[in-house]
């Protein structure tokens, strides 16, 4: 995975809205989410959803020369990397940028000496969320407990 995209260049960007970031971002949606609740997509929703003024979030962009091909939206906690959300170019399929970036938030997380990643809910019917369980090994909190899976 690593070595297919070892051609993009990493960028850590502030959290913001220019019309690069908003672009892909539309063109995500677009293709990804067209039969959700996040289409069409919209300025006010990209805002609302990704730039949060209580959230210490940074995107951790990619590019293939100049062009941005995928944007890993990330907040800083105490103890690790929340992968907030991810855009990315649907376009290039080839790359698996998805997991690109999950694989580059958990070294980017190792290289600050954080402990986790959280990828946050995973809904075991939603066909979107699947992607989540191909990261180990995963805790789940399930009757105000949390529990470690090595496998499922």
């Amino acid at each position: 995975m690593m070595r297919k995209n070892k051609d993009l260049i990493i960028k850590i960007e502030k959290a913001s809205f220019n019309s690069r970031f908003y672009d892909l971002y539309q063109r995500y949606v677009n293709v990804k989410h067209a039969d959700g609740d996040m289409f069409p997509p919209s300025i006010e929703q990209y805002k609302t959803f990704l730039l949060s003024p209580w959230a210490d979030s940074i995107f951790i962009s990619s590019y293939l020369g100049k062009k941005l091909v995928s944007v890993a939206v990330t907040d800083r906690l105490k103890d690790g990397l929340s992968a907030i959300y991810t855009f990315y170019d649907p376009y290039e399929a080839k790359r698996s940028l998805g997991t690109f970036n999950i694989l580059n938030q958990v070294e980017m997380a190792s290289e600050l000496s954080l402990n986790y990643l959280y990828l946050g809910y995973w809904i075991a019917n939603n066909q979107k969320m699947h992607y989540k369980i191909n990261f180990k090994p995963l805790e789940l909190f399930v009757n105000s407990e949390w529990t470690r899976i090595e496998k499922l």
